[in-house]
């Protein structure tokens, strides 16, 4: 949990302390991404006093990584432009391979994200071909196949939803396009003749963005299956078919009450994807 402390104190040249007041502590969010403390001694003109202050912000990296989980039913209410400017600030910092820094990004709401959502549930009803610029895998390895399989069976089983219940998991997937009500979406987009590495910025990007978007209170959602009709996406947009869309990120508030939002992901376990050579 972070926190934003202040603590000013007035003090005579012998030590002793004329007063103390304004100290104000409250949560900033689960999981913070930097500390800082500033300590100021200032003499006040005149009066032989002086004022010493500390303030800053004390936020864990490690926590926020550790807390952070996917979101899949948000507040309505809109996050403030200046919060996704300071998200996004923050997130140009990536690293990336010699510095390309390929990320595109595209933040979508209002009107616009409304009429984007219409469009692509109409696919959806239709069966409209999908048009991804980044297809998945025809295969997988089978423990890779079974780790996604089981996650999906214990998600919709979560909320009372099972896998012969077609009208419920159409519901579900169309929530998707509807990106589970979230107020934005950032959409990230590269240019069509980058390749693997560039793909492997992407992500650093992305985790950087929804980390700072944790440390922030703002909910996101990665979500892949809105990529899967880019052509229509980049057409409604004004975004030039050169370009790859990469990933979708739904971004908003969340509704901590929400049943969507009460299930979480079995993770591995340490020695399951660590070998030590020495």
């Amino acid at each position: 949990m972070g926190s934003a402390f202040f603590y000013l104190y007035f003090i005579n040249e012998s030590c002793q302390t004329l007063s103390c007041h304004l100290e104000v502590l409250f949560g900033l969010t689960e999981g913070i991404l930097f500390q800082y403390i500033q300590i100021t001694t200032e003499q006040i003109p005149e009066t032989g006093y002086f004022i010493f202050w500390i303030g800053g912000l004390s936020m864990e990296l490690l926590e926020g990584i550790k807390t952070r989980k996917s979101t899949r039913a948000f507040k309505p209410d809109p996050i403030p432009r200046e919060v996704i400017e300071k998200i996004l600030e923050a997130v140009s910092n990536s690293p990336s391979y010699t510095n390309t820094q390929p990320w595109e990004v595209v933040v979508v709401s209002g009107q616009k994200k409304n009429e984007l959502s219409k469009v692509m549930i109409e696919l959806l009803r239709t069966k409209a071909p999908t048009s991804s610029d980044l297809p998945k895998p025809k295969d997988w390895p089978p423990a890779l196949e079974k780790r996604a399989s089981e996650h999906g069976a214990r998600r919709i089983s979560t909320l009372g939803v099972s896998r012969d219940d077609q009208g419920g998991r159409e519901r579900l997937s169309q929530m998707n396009f509807e990106f589970y009500g979230a107020p934005c979406a950032i959409l990230l987009f590269m240019d069509g003749l980058l390749g693997e590495w560039s793909i492997f910025d992407m992500g650093l990007f992305a985790q950087n963005l929804i980390l700072a978007a944790h440390s922030l209170g703002v909910g996101s959602c990665l979500q892949a299956s809105v990529p899967g009709y880019s052509r229509e996406i980049k057409n409604i947009l004004g975004i030039a078919e050169s370009k790859k869309l990469i990933i979708c990120i739904s971004m908003g508030y969340p509704d901590e009450k929400a049943e969507l939002n009460t299930y979480r992901s079995i993770k591995q376990k340490l020695d399951e994807f660590t070998k030590w050579i020495e």
